[in-house]
């Protein structure tokens, strides 16, 4: 049996209608998602989310209809109102599924909860910060959010890094994007189009038209990599160092491709990690003098 929200203690989990739950922001989302007790969109607020307004998967909803909702939600009291510090996503499938129960005679799903007492708003938002990179696959957007939220309510950067679970240099690259990338470049972003790392790089140009413009030629580059990034920004800067054994490979192949030996050089690597001894022992043969080794006999009978 469910209990009013004025009886819930935070020894238990108590169950109530989703509809009596308050969703920060709630008013703003689909009509039959809504309850009475939601409020209006408000980014500032602690128990704001900044993916609230995301479409709900039908095959979840489908579930909670055929199951209810299993895991408890944690709300918070606010002047004796249940508001969900987490859990949105179960109360609007809730709602939803109840839609559907209530034509067909059903019994309705209630959403157990549990209360937490919280003595700041930093503190309320870390601990849903918590819930969502438990539960969530968080994407550079979701980090722009979470971030912009945390040093709303007065964490420091660092802290704020820490507690996305990023290094501060990624938080400076994180923010530097919010602030400085054009809206095609965010969008490319958002699509998938290009790896968080080359829209950093483009975000690093001043001028919107030239970010789009070298978004363009990325794009149609055959690998819109972070390096192709770079040369189409600073085509007068030095590639990025290779690693240690790329290097040294790269020199030996350089030694033996003279003239107009390149093709043959650069065959003689190859074979030295294709033909040769095992991929484990290229340190061991980079650091030798010989020359390349033999083929193996299961190279050989690979080429037959």
């Amino acid at each position: 049996m469910s209990k009013t929200f004025e009886h819930a203690s935070r020894a238990d989990a108590q169950s109530i209608n989703p509809l009596y739950l308050c969703i920060v922001g709630g008013k703003a989302l689909p009509e039959d998602e809504q309850g009475p007790l939601d409020t209006e969109l408000d980014p500032q607020h602690p128990l704001h989310a900044h993916d609230l307004l995301r479409p709900l998967d039908p095959i979840d909803v489908d579930d909670v209809f055929e199951e209810g909702v299993i895991v408890p939600i944690e709300v918070v009291r606010y002047n004796d109102i249940p508001m969900v510090n987490y859990g949105r996503g179960r109360v609007r499938k809730a709602r939803l599924a109840n839609i559907r129960r209530k034509q067909l005679g059903m019994p309705l799903i209630e959403v157990k909860f549990i209360v937490v007492r919280i003595t700041n708003n930093l503190q309320l938002l870390r601990r849903a910060i918590s819930e969502n990179l438990r539960r969530k696959t968080m994407g550079v957007f979701d980090q722009i959010e979470l971030a912009k939220q945390l040093m709303l309510h007065g964490a420091s950067e660092e802290a704020t890094a820490t507690k996305i679970g990023i290094p501060r240099s990624r938080l400076d690259k994180l923010l530097a994007f919010e602030d400085h990338a054009s809206p095609t470049v965010k969008e490319a972003a958002r699509q998938g189009r290009l790896s968080a790392s080359a829209c950093f790089v483009l975000a690093e140009i001043n001028d919107h038209t030239e970010q789009d413009k070298k978004l363009g030629d990325l794009l149609t580059a055959p690998k819109p990599t972070v390096r192709a990034a770079r040369t189409l920004t600073n085509p007068d800067e030095n590639a990025p160092p290779r690693r240690p054994l790329q290097r040294r490979l790269l020199t030996r192949v350089d030694e033996l491709a003279k003239g107009n030996e390149w093709m043959q050089g650069a065959r003689a690597a190859l074979n030295w990690v294709l033909d040769g001894v095992a991929h484990k022992d290229l340190a061991r043969l980079l650091d030798s003098a010989e020359p390349a080794p033999a083929a193996t006999k299961a190279a050989k009978s690979k080429k037959k």
